[in-house]
């Protein structure tokens, strides 16, 4: 018996690459609700990271969108 494909977005995958983590922003948001900016790879990761916590970076937009 085969499963029904299911059609639709794959929430783990961006521009066919797979996430590897979650960064929360808290200059996209607000400290109660953070926005969660995903990351694909150590490099990504380390860039939002500075870009966040960076005093002349008024906000981030999402990287490596493809």
């Amino acid at each position: 018996m085969v499963a029904p494909e299911v059609q639709g977005i794959d929430l783990f995958k961006i521009a066919n690459r797979s996430i590897s983590g979650w960064v929360p922003s808290f200059k996209m948001g607000s400290a109660a609700a953070p926005v969660k900016l995903p990351f694909y790879s150590q490099l990504e990761e380390r860039l939002i990271l500075w870009l966040e916590y960076h005093p002349l970076v008024v906000g981030t937009a999402v990287v490596g969108g493809g």
